[in-house]
Parts: C-alpha cells; sequence; structure tokens
C-alpha cells in the first residue's frame, strides 16, 4: 500500500502556517528558478489548497502540491541542478 499523506495536515499545517522553509520551497521565484514545475499553476494550487471548502478525494485524486514540496525537498537535499 502506497504511503500517502493526509491532506489536512498539508492545507490546515504547512500553508496556513507560513511555516518559513515550506513558504520557500513554494515560492514563485524557487519554482520558477528550478524549472521543474509551472510557477503559476503552483500559485495557483497555493491558493486552492487555503480555501476552507477545497478537498481531495485521495483515493482518486492525486496531490499535486505534495508532488511539488517532495520534489522541491529532493533538489535541495541533494543538490540537483536547476533545470
Amino acid at each position: 500500500m502506497p504511503f500517502r499523506v493526509n491532506t489536512q495536515l498539508v492545507r490546515h499545517y504547512l500553508l496556513r502556517r507560513q511555516i518559513d522553509w515550506i513558504d520557500d520551497l513554494l515560492s514563485y521565484e524557487k519554482v520558477n528558478r528550478q524549472g521543474y514545475f509551472n510557477p503559476d499553476t503552483v500559485e495557483r494550487l497555493k491558493t486552492m489548497y487555503r480555501d476552507e471548502r477545497f478537498r481531495i478525494n485521495q483515493t482518486f485524486e492525486r496531490d499535486l502540491l505534495m508532488i511539488v514540496l517532495t520534489i522541491g525537498i529532493f533538489l535541495d537535499l541533494f543538490s540537483v541542478p536547476s533545470r
């Protein structure tokens, strides 16, 4: 069974608490500089996730913002060059 992160954790804790390292990983400038994701799309995802009504059905939907966070951590941790 694959590991799944609770989206409520991401939405309520990571995004709403304005944690510096999370904000840095998801910043428009950093996402743009890394070149792996579209920074405009990431900004739209951040807006969606912060909305009280936003929900992800973990059975049928992918948590796209968690993918961006995971790749951002990987890039930083292993000093992978930007694209």
